[in-house]
């Protein structure tokens, strides 16, 4: 599989020409919360906004977008925890799941980018451009899979598994 690594944010808009990257359960986590869950409960959905005119998908097929939470987000936390081996438990749990789901989709063959920030994607669902924020999900990674004629699915590392199932469903 190629794998095609975007080390900058998404912080402000779109990617571009990304698509000439090719590439042959749920759960809890301390610091993930409910898996797929935002903030506030209830099931997860992803907020829609209008996309402007001029912009474009960046994927022209099937991707999965793995979105690592820095270093500074993860620091961020530090604060929500009062014992400091608290704080630690929740670095190695997030590190580890990352390890986990990243072996996980190194066994699909599906191209897969990684960024290193989070940041809202315009994608093209069905025909019809959307852009996706997703500010409203608390866990610190998050993992975008998506394909042209269906919303996509998103998860936390917990849950990547899920994203076979997504891929085998039916358009």
């Amino acid at each position: 599989m190629t794998r095609c690594r975007l080390w900058h944010g998404l912080a402000l808009g779109v990617l571009w020409g990304v698509a000439a990257c090719g590439g042959s359960s749920g759960g809890e986590s301390p610091e993930h919360g409910p898996a797929n869950e935002p903030a506030g409960g209830g099931p997860a959905t992803l907020a829609e906004a209008p996309a402007a005119s001029d912009e474009r998908s960046a994927f022209a097929g099937p991707v999965i977008v793995f979105m690592e939470a820095t270093p500074a987000e993860i620091e961020a936390r530090r604060s929500t925890y009062d014992e400091e081996q608290d704080y630690y438990t929740m670095t190695d749990d997030l590190m580890w799941y990352r390890s986990q789901a990243h072996e996980f989709l190194d066994s699909l063959s599906f191209a897969e980018v990684i960024v290193r920030e989070r940041g809202p994607l315009t994608l093209a669902v069905d025909g019809r451009l959307q852009r996706y924020d997703f500010d409203e999900f608390t866990f610190l990674d998050l993992i975008v899979a998506y394909r042209p004629a269906t919303a996509p699915l998103v998860v936390a590392p917990v849950d990547v598994h899920r994203i076979a199932d997504y891929f085998a469903e039916p358009k």
